[in-house]
């Protein structure tokens, strides 16, 4: 009996010893999302006048958050003392030095940043008009940019500039208006993704524009590491990046659907996980009668079928004189007024809509363009998959898709004529990869406006400004003028609709509308709701899941993305291979705990789930081996293969990839067209997360706290997170801490009843350290 007791304890001892190792270490501090805010007194604006700003140092593209105290009241009508915001250089000495000025737009000062309505050498301009309240207290969401996006001003982390509140005065018109009452507030940046060289890369990259907030995360950590990795990333349309891999253009695609049969190169490919987001239509909504801000608002398929098919005529819809041609060039806002018959007898505008009046109560909608404005949505123009997506879930939506064949909805709204007369031609069917005018009308041909790139649609939302032109713009005195761009509108006067994705719509600080799901639930794209739309998604035979849009679960959210990467398993150099499988792993791995961070995932995206990080694990190594998994290559309709058959696979480095963790699902089928082939047979993965409950809905609500918005929030925890000391078991297959402190229990347990053993064979009482211990082992597993 001694000597069992004595080899239990030895025992004991090595399971200790072996859980110590292997237990990770402290896990590293997160980075705070939100710095401390500072206040700055402003006296040229007021004695007891200043302005308190969220965040000023440690800057990257992002929305800041400005409030004001001691400004004169801009009045009940709001036509006074109104406060413009903008981004500056360091030290500016008049509103030249202030991307999106209009003060020099004649162009006298070669070395201004304004011009006319607020657009600049880069593109709109950054500013904000915004409005004091009778108490003299304000408050606006600003989006500050880099040199990135702003080259002409150049911010970055060794040039500081600064930002401005200027205060102007009746008539709100900079021209006429002195430059003193302003306050200047420094502003300093971290090092971004444009401080990489690529010059010399170790691969090349493109697509993905909904993924593009995640890659400058990714690739400004990656050049800064130790060695550097650098990556020539290329914002590119999706559809336009597949065919550039598939053409050896570039070593990794980023692409949410599988590339069409025969159309990957000649090297097999397989898809690593690398983030997933939400397509979200964000909105700037202000009441038209008590001015306040709208942050919650409800949207249904056929509402968005209905703007995106151009059916409200908006301002041009009625008038003008009689037999006019409203496809006729417009030569003065006289002309401008032409009907439009493609439209005839629908709302003027998605406000006078009964059916969205009837989603969003509380709130005093205009039923006419001039109390309310109206605009076509902001959106891309290129061939995206967040294009297809969003068309692919009106397609699947039984009231959306009557709607786009011709079915009128229940108040005798039409989808246009034009619209329809394509339709039935067969020239226009959803789903499709690219948004275009399909109205002939003058005036809809120069507000419906898609733009080139969803990087200039972000840039457009943080301009807070309508895309196209303005046809009123056109001077009677001058019919040959051209119509300018339409400038930012006033705080309490915004009507805006954007459509991209949920990580921009976050850094944005723009609230997403809620929109409904198959069983009829309204939902945001919150990390409990994108987790819910990933463990609903059918899974195709190469491992790339898609959005089931009949899903019933009430907590999905419908539009939901993965972000993959497309990348070669066989056929290029082992150390190119090497370096792509460092950035799979710096990204799905390492890169998935939220914060601000270089290298860390922004909000507005979802932690991969388990089974995601553990696909792109094997994508990574299949990668690394350039030993090419049995299902990779092009997409083929069959079922997914046993879990033994995955393990087995997975051993000898040629796993079937992205199926290894969707084992356990149910059978389900999944369906693709545009340029992706057919398949079914999939598995619907079994999630990472339990299913959440069912998100309360809410109606739109003027004056909301900003802080009621439905947007994501940095999750608690990420599916895999790295730590200062992390055991080889723990790095190589994920178990859990939980898993190892048992381990480490038992060897304690072995070694305390080992040794009791022996005393006990000796007739000695158990000693003090060993009574101790059994009541502390309880307490470790707690």
């Amino acid at each position: 009996m001694p000597r069992a007791g004595v080899a239990l304890a030895l025992a004991g001892a090595v399971m200790v010893f072996t859980g110590s190792l292997l237990l990770p270490g402290p896990q590293p501090a997160r980075a705070a999302d939100v710095s401390v805010a500072r206040t700055f007194p402003a006296p040229a604006i007021g004695a007891n006048a200043s302005v308190t700003v969220s965040k000023t140092t440690d800057l990257g593209f992002e929305a800041i958050h400005v409030s004001w105290r001691g400004f004169p009241s801009s009045g009940t009508e709001l036509s006074t003392n109104e406060v413009r915001i903008y981004q500056c250089r360091a030290a500016p000495k008049s509103a030249g030095d202030c991307y999106g000025s209009e003060t020099l737009a004649s162009g006298s000062d070669p070395s201004a940043l304004g011009g006319l309505n607020g657009a600049g050498p880069d593109g709109p301009g950054n500013r904000r008009k915004a409005i004091t309240q009778p108490a003299g207290t304000g408050s606006a969401d600003f989006v500050v940019e880099t040199g990135r996006e702003l080259t002409s001003l150049g911010c970055n982390s060794t040039q500081p500039c600064s930002l401005v509140l200027w205060k102007l005065t009746t008539p709100s018109v900079e021209l006429v208006n002195s430059w003193a009452p302003h306050v200047t507030i420094p502003l300093a940046f971290r090092l971004g993704a444009g401080a990489c060289s690529i010059n010399n890369p170790d691969f090349t990259s493109a697509g993905a524009p909904v993924a593009n907030l995640a890659m400058l995360s990714w690739t400004a950590r990656s050049c800064a590491g130790t060695p550097a990795l650098n990556v020539d990333y290329s914002l590119l349309g999706d559809v336009q990046a597949r065919s550039d891999y598939a053409a050896g253009s570039v070593d990794m695609a980023l692409t949410t659907r599988p590339a069409a049969t025969g159309a990957t190169g000649p090297n097999p490919v397989a898809y690593a996980p690398l983030a997933v987001s939400g397509i979200s239509v964000g909105f700037l909504l202000d009441d038209p009668v008590t001015h306040q801000q709208v942050t919650s608002l409800r949207l249904n398929a056929r509402l968005i079928a209905k703007l995106l098919t151009q059916s409200y005529p908006g301002l041009y819809g009625s008038g003008g004189p009689p037999g006019c041609d409203p496809t006729a060039p417009i030569t003065g806002p006289g002309s401008a007024y032409c009907p439009n018959p493609g439209t005839a007898g629908n709302p003027v505008t998605i406000f006078a809509d009964p059916e969205f009046q009837a989603l969003n109560p509380g709130v005093a909608w205009a039923r006419d363009f001039t109390a309310q404005n109206y605009f076509p949505p902001v959106l891309t123009a290129d061939g995206e998959d967040l294009t297809y997506e969003l068309t692919r879930w009106l397609a699947a939506d039984p009231d959306a898709s009557a709607f786009l064949k011709g079915t009128k909805d229940p108040a005798g709204m039409h989808v246009s004529d034009y619209f329809l007369d394509a339709w039935n031609k067969g020239g226009l069917r959803f789903p499709l990869d690219t948004f275009r005018t399909v109205d002939p009308t003058s005036a809809m041909n120069m507000t419906f406006a898609p733009l080139s790139g969803l990087d200039a649609v972000v840039r457009q939302a943080a301009a807070g400004a309508p895309a196209g032109k303005d046809p009123s713009s056109i001077s009677d005195q001058d019919p040959s003028h051209q119509p300018s761009s339409y400038a930012a509108a006033r705080q309490g006067f915004r009507s805006l609709f954007v459509l991209f994705d949920s990580a921009d719509a976050t850094n944005l600080s723009m609230p997403q509308a809620e929109l409904k799901n198959a069983a009829g639930s309204f939902t945001t794209p919150t990390e409990a709701s994108m987790a819910a739309a990933v463990k609903a998604m059918t899974v195709d035979a190469d491992g790339v899941r898609q959005a089931d849009h009949t899903a019933t679960d009430p907590a999905v959210y419908p539009l939901v993305l993965v972000h993959y990467a497309m990348v070669p398993t066989s056929g290029i150099d082992r150390t190119k291979a090497g370096k792509i499988a460092d950035f799979i792993d710096l990204a799905a791995v390492k890169g998935q705990e939220h914060g601000i961070d270089n290298g860390q995932l922004p909000n507005g995206y979802l932690s991969l789930p388990a089974d995601l990080v553990a696909q792109a694990r094997t994508v990574e190594t299949a990668v690394r081996l350039q030993a090419a998994p049995a299902s990779a290559g092009t997409p083929t309709a069959s079922a997914s293969p046993s879990p033994g058959a995955q393990a087995a696979s997975a051993a000898a480095g040629n796993a079937a990839v992205g199926n290894a963790a969707a084992a356990g699902g149910t059978t389900t089928s999944g369906q693709d067209s545009g340029d992706t082939s057919a398949s079914a047979g999939g598995t619907t993965s079994t999630g990472g997360t339990a299913t959440p409950a069912p998100s309360p809905t809410a109606v739109a609500r003027p004056g909301a706290s900003p802080s009621a918005r439905a947007v994501p929030r940095a999750s608690a925890t990420s599916a895999f997170t790295t730590s200062a000391r992390s055991g080889p078991l723990v790095e190589s297959t994920g178990v859990g801490r939980h898993a190892i402190l048992l381990l480490v229990v038992i060897g304690f347990a072995s070694v305390v009843f080992g040794l009791g053993l022996v005393g006990y064979s000796r007739g000695e009482p158990a000693p003090a350290w060993a009574r101790s211990l059994a009541r502390v082992l309880p307490r470790m597993w707690k």
